[in-house]
């Protein structure tokens, strides 16, 4: 009761102040409201982790209710003004996301493996897929489109079924071993395939759209970007191996400055953060795993990781714009509905091919998280069919939030009741 009351003061606090600072300059408005929102996050979840619920969730949830989509106490251009912020935590959790993964340690068969991963992202790809043609014409940026356009808004709302959150993963989780660690390794591989399949599609809709639906530079320009996400990761990478190598100086490296310098590099090249961050953390698995280098990039991330969640997901929770998802609610629901059961029929058809283990019975349900970059690959598709391009990324940023808040609640709980190790099934 007494974090719950600190909590509604600080909120309190903040509506005042927020009514007597309306005229301030923006950068200062900007500043304030961070250190409401991170103090109200923090607060909110450390009571929150007393209630057995995932601190991030919290974290998720308070900069919903604070931001613009909600009580306003964060206003709009407040939290563009924090985007770069939101950038750097963001991408510093991404890339300790991937240099977090340990594959080796997992004990797994690389065809039990890699046949869990393919059922749980087909699984609900093809489910949503199915979904959205079978009702599309009730669907009602297609209700009168030709089926060619029906069938490229199926395939995008189905691979964005794929994309998952290795950020959501670590904060739940810290993601240190078994089962933590299989769900890391499987949210990474989804997000790479979601991204992937994205980028064929993208190129593949000309041949089905009906004229006029497609806009080849809004596609094309996406795709070069994702292109430079992947070369900048690696780019950063490399820079932080030189710099470990040439001067014994891997401290310069911690997560923190490697955020600041994908986040640079993300805005000055348009590209996305978190898929930066994170196929840096993957190029330096290798010098990660001991020696300086590993003690560098964990050290102050360690140090600051409750209040680097906190802005980072607070941010989050506070740029999910749900204006142009209020009609679609419904249809929000379906699809995340449709989701759930491709990931559990996907896991379930796992469990009786040889992948018999907790991984296969219960994997399925620390899949459900979203953010990061299903909501840059969203905002990709709008540019790409600029005819009904608005309501289909409402549809996936309304999808993204719900398995937001969700997502982490579920793989709490299976992580809990799974334990540290995988088992095979008797």
């Amino acid at each position: 009761m007494r974090r719950a009351g600190l909590f509604f003061l600080v909120v309190l606090t903040m509506g005042l102040l927020h009514r007597l600072t309306a005229a301030a300059p923006l950068p200062g408005r900007a500043v304030l409201a961070l250190g409401f929102l991170v103090t109200a996050s923090l607060v909110l979840g450390a009571w929150a982790e007393t209630v057995k619920v995932p601190a991030v969730t919290a974290y998720v949830v308070t900069g919903f209710v604070l931001g613009p989509s909600w009580l306003g106490l964060i206003r709009g251009d407040e939290v563009a003004a924090l985007g770069f912020t939101g950038d750097v935590v963001l991408a510093a959790t991404a890339l300790v996301a991937g240099t977090s993964l340990r594959l080796g340690a997992l004990s797994l068969d690389r065809r039990s493996l890699l046949r869990f991963l393919g059922a749980t992202a087909l699984g609900p790809a093809a489910c949503v897929a199915l979904v959205m043609v079978a009702l599309a014409h009730w669907f009602p940026p297609t209700a009168h489109e030709p089926f060619g356009d029906l069938l490229i808004v199926a395939l995008v709302v189905g691979a964005s079924a794929i994309a998952s959150s290795p950020t959501l993963t670590i904060a739940t989780t810290g993601a240190e071993q078994g089962f933590a660690q299989a769900m890391l390794g499987a949210n990474v591989a989804r997000d790479l395939l979601a991204a992937a399949l994205f980028a064929v599609i993208l190129i593949g809709a000309p041949l089905v759209s009906s004229p006029g639906a497609y806009d080849s530079h809004g596609a094309l320009r996406p795709l070069g970007l994702l292109l430079g996400s992947v070369v900048g990761g690696v780019a950063v990478a490399l820079g932080g191996v030189c710099l470990a190598r040439i001067g014994g100086v891997a401290s310069l490296l911690p997560p923190v400055l490697a955020g600041v310098a994908i986040a640079l590099m993300a805005r000055l090249l348009h590209l996305d953060p978190v898929f930066t961050g994170l196929m840096a953390g993957l190029c330096l698995i290798p010098w990660t795993r001991e020696g300086p280098l590993a003690r560098g990039l964990g050290g102050i991330f360690d140090t600051l990781r409750a209040p680097l969640f906190a802005t980072a997901f607070g941010l989050l929770g506070a740029g999910i714009d749900l204006t142009d998802t209020s009609d679609l609610w419904g249809w929000v629901l379906v699809v995340a509905a449709a989701r759930v059961v491709g990931l559990y029929a996907g896991g379930r058809w796992a469990a009786r091919h040889e992948v018999r283990m907790d991984l296969a019975r219960y994997g399925w349900v620390g899949l459900l998280s979203q953010s990061g970059l299903i909501l840059w690959l969203a905002a990709a598709a709008r540019h790409a069919f600029p005819e009904w391009g608005v309501s289909l990324q409402a549809l996936i940023v309304g999808v993204v939030a719900v398995n937001a808040v969700l997502g982490p609640l579920a793989l709490r709980r299976v992580t809990l009741l799974v334990g540290d190790s995988l088992q095979r099934s008797a």
